[in-house]
C-alpha cells in the first residue's frame, strides 16, 4: 500500500486555498465594475441566473419533504426572478423569512438523508431571496449577496463531494457571465442562454446534492 504523502497533501491544499484567493479577488473586481456598469435588466439576468443554478436543490428537499406548496412558492419566486409571469399569488422577498430553509426551527435530529442537505438548500433559498430583493429595490449591489450566496454553496458542496473543483469554476462562471451582460447586454438571446446553461449546471449540482444526501 502507498504510503501517503502528507507534503503534497498540504501543498495541493495551499495551492487551491492560493487559486480561491486569486479568484475571489477577481470576482469581487468584477462585482465592484458590475454595479457600476450594469443596468437593473442586466443585474437581474446575472440574479437570475445564478439562482436557477442552486433552485433545483430547494425544490428537490421542499417536495421531498412533503413541502409542496413552498415548492410551488419557489418555483413562483423564480419565474419572477427571470421576468416571467407566473400562477398564482405574487411572491416578495419577505416571504421567504416563513419558509423552512430561511425560518427559526429546530433541526430535527434523525437519520434523515434530507437534513444533510439543508446547508445546500438554506444557500439556495438565500439566493433567491436577494434576486427578488434585487426586482423589488432595484438596487443593483444585490448582485453581491446573490453571488456570495451562490460561491458559498458550490463551496459546501464541494466540501462533501469529490467535486473539488465546484468553487473556482462558480467563481470563473460568474465572472463570465458578468462580462456577458455588459458586452452583449439584456437581450432575449443572452436570457435565454444564460437560463439553459444554468439549468444544466443546476442539475449537475442536484445530482452532487442528492447523491451525497443519500450516502
Amino acid at each position: 500500500m502507498a504510503r501517503f504523502d502528507v507534503t503534497a497533501f498540504l501543498a495541493e491544499g495551499a495551492r487551491r486555498a492560493a487559486e480561491i484567493d486569486a479568484l475571489q479577488g477577481r470576482i469581487d473586481a468584477a462585482l465592484t465594475d458590475f454595479t457600476d456598469r450594469a443596468s437593473g435588466d442586466q443585474a437581474a439576468l446575472f440574479a437570475a441566473a445564478c439562482a436557477e443554478r442552486a433552485a433545483g436543490i430547494l425544490l428537490w428537499k421542499a417536495a421531498a419533504e412533503g413541502r409542496q406548496q413552498e415548492a410551488d412558492v419557489y418555483t413562483r419566486a423564480l419565474e419572477q426572478a427571470w421576468g416571467e409571469t407566473a400562477a398564482g399569488e405574487r411572491v416578495t422577498s419577505s416571504d421567504f423569512d416563513r419558509m423552512f430553509e430561511l425560518a427559526q426551527h429546530d433541526v430535527p435530529v434523525r437519520k434523515d438523508p434530507l437534513v444533510k442537505a439543508a446547508g445546500f438548500a438554506e444557500c439556495a433559498a438565500l439566493a433567491l431571496r436577494s434576486a427578488l430583493l434585487l426586482g423589488e429595490t432595484g438596487d443593483v449591489s444585490e448582485v453581491r449577496a446573490v453571488s456570495s450566496s451562490l460561491w458559498k454553496d458550490a463551496s459546501l458542496l464541494a466540501k462533501r463531494t469529490e467535486a473539488a473543483d465546484l468553487e473556482p469554476e462558480e467563481i470563473s462562471r460568474q465572472i463570465a457571465d458578468m462580462a456577458t451582460l455588459l458586452e452583449d447586454g439584456a437581450t432575449a438571446e443572452v436570457k435565454a442562454a444564460l437560463r439553459e446553461e444554468s439549468r444544466r449546471i443546476g442539475r449537475q449540482w442536484l445530482d452532487l446534492a442528492s447523491g451525497y444526501a443519500e450516502s
